[in-house]
């Protein structure tokens, strides 16, 4: 009975392993939701944008904006320019971005093949290669996951800086358009 027992793993390889599993899992999840704040955010200062160039062409057609003047166009202007530059930050937030360029080739003892930015400046010669030389030790399989955990925090950072002042620059535009606004129209 005892020789048909598998041994068991030891305690601490399940921790490495749910370990890895949790953290790619964290990382994975917080990767879409940056994702969909920045389109969330993409879609919203589009349709900011696109109300405001509609009605700002329906205003000069009709020459409307004669008649107010900078009483609007300051507003509008402000609101504009923040949403612009606001959608501009999301969209790079959203875009994806390789860490490591064609023009770099992979280091083994710095990159991990399990990072999308690595194996893809590889061809499938070399990425088989690599793979096969990772799979004999557990150690080399448990630093390619830390540095692709590693990689991918560097992209989280990335995305979150960008979407944070992205997010800021909305909500100071909105607010700076909204006071100049209501500055010209009290003190009218």
């Amino acid at each position: 009975m005892i020789e048909n027992q598998k041994p068991k793993e030891s305690k601490t390889s399940r921790e490495t392993q749910t370990f890895y599993r949790v953290t790619f899992k964290n990382n994975v999840g917080l990767l879409q939701i940056a994702d969909n704040k920045a389109n969330m955010l993409i879609s919203i200062n589009t349709l900011v944008i696109s109300a405001i160039v509609a009605i700002s062409g329906y205003g000069a057609i009709a020459s409307q904006f004669e008649t107010i003047g900078i009483k609007v166009i300051l507003p509008v202007s402000l609101l504009l320019v923040f949403c612009l530059i606001s959608t501009i930050l999301a969209v790079k937030a959203a875009k994806p971005k390789l860490i490591l360029r064609d023009d770099r080739p992979y280091q083994p003892e710095k990159g991990s093949i399990l990072f999308f930015g690595e194996s893809a400046s590889m061809s499938l010669e070399a990425y088989l290669a690599e793979t096969a030389r990772i799979l004999t030790s557990k150690n080399e399989i448990n630093r390619h996951m830390s540095v692709a955990l590693y990689q991918q925090g560097i992209v989280l950072n990335r995305k979150y800086k960008l979407l944070g002042l992205a997010y800021n620059l909305f909500m100071i535009g909105i607010a700076t358009g909204t006071f100049a606004f209501l500055a010209f129209l009290f003190l009218e």
